[in-house]
């Protein structure tokens, strides 16, 4: 088994040989795939867990299970625009099993103190991102920013 130590944080990253004894053991869970089927048994998500969802950016790809979303009492989106994008969401609502109604709000409105975070140590929260331009463009230009002033980089000539 790999592991890695992350010394800033504290942390400990293994490579797991067995998905669900690493599902039922994580706090946090990340799936970043173009699957069009649930990676993972929702099931085996612990009390007290947030899962992030990633790869699912199109209706046709479902990486998280249904159940995850019926379990979370908290469900994020990144933009509003990935309720039907994302297949997690909107296979979940073909399948009757979720409603869009339940969903707790966007990102950036949690980050403000607009929607309610994670209230319990046992909720299980869920974000669902299909990706933002504009989230992307604020995010390059930050990086660029710090580059010149650290005076690091390279200039390319188009």
């Amino acid at each position: 088994m790999t592991e890695l130590y992350g010394e800033k944080y504290q942390t400990k990253i293994e490579a797991a040989h067995d998905l669900e004894a690493a599902i039922k053991e994580s706090d946090i869970i990340t799936a970043v795939t173009t699957s069009p089927v649930k990676t993972f048994d929702g099931k085996w998500v612990k009390p007290g867990a947030h899962i992030n969802g990633v790869g699912s950016y199109t209706p046709q790809m479902a990486e998280v299970d249904a159940l995850v979303l019926q379990r979370a009492s908290k469900v994020y989106c990144d933009t509003t625009d990935a309720l039907v994008e994302s297949g997690d969401f909107t296979q979940a609502v073909e399948q009757g099993v979720f409603d869009l109604a339940s969903v707790t709000g966007e990102l950036g409105d949690l980050l403000i103190g607009k929607t309610a975070g994670r209230e319990s140590d046992e909720e299980i929260t869920y974000f669902n991102t299909t990706g933002n331009a504009v989230l992307d463009i604020v995010t390059a230009q930050r990086i660029y920013e710090a580059a010149i002033a650290k005076g690091i980089g390279s200039t390319l000539e188009f």
